[in-house]
């Protein structure tokens, strides 16, 4: 089964399940490549990376009672704040830290909730995922340098709105992240 064709407010929760249900190694690899997305890239990277220390204990928080895929938010959007739950990263309390965590949690689908939480315990055995299949997928993903960044991204200065120039990075489609987390 691919997960490629399946309806937009899939979760990436069952991404990883369909990959980690593969029935070869090169199946699971090919599945991470078909999905692709800077969130996956980036959960990969939290859970793998050596260098990456989470810091923040997982709060108490309410699951969301959505259907899958229906939630408020997704992981999609919120992986862009996995930064701020890194050792070193932010000058954000630890409580703070924890009650922005809490707020992530609650409003992504349960099952992201609790992928969340594997990559701050970095274990995806639940979804069977391991460290080969992922540098298979993506050889520069966890070999990274932090401020590595390859030929194939562009830097675009977007129009002044402010006062100052605001940079976004794109990526073309065969680049390579420059670390996901922002480390």
């Amino acid at each position: 089964m691919k997960v490629k064709n399946m309806p937009r407010n899939h979760v990436l929760s069952e991404i990883l399940t369909t990959v980690g249900n593969a029935d070869h190694f090169q199946q699971a690899v090919d599945l991470l490549k078909e999905n692709d997305t800077p969130a996956l890239r980036a959960v990969l990277q939290g859970v793998f990376d050596k260098n990456i220390i989470f810091n923040t204990k997982i709060p108490s928080y309410r699951v969301t009672p959505a259907a899958p895929g229906c939630a408020t938010n997704s992981l999609f959007s919120e992986y862009r704040r996995f930064y701020i739950f890194v050792e070193g990263s932010s000058n954000v309390s630890l409580r703070r830290r924890e009650a922005l965590l809490a707020q992530v949690l609650e409003s992504i689908d349960a099952e992201d909730a609790i992928l969340v939480e594997q990559m701050l315990k970095k274990d995806l055995s639940p979804y069977k995922m391991t460290r080969d299949v992922v540098v298979a997928a993506f050889p520069s993903l966890l070999g990274a340098s932090p401020h590595e960044t390859t030929s194939d991204v562009t830097t675009a200065v977007l129009p002044n709105t402010r006062g100052h120039s605001p940079r976004k990075t794109i990526y073309n489609e065969a680049s390579t992240f420059p670390n996901i987390l922002g480390i």
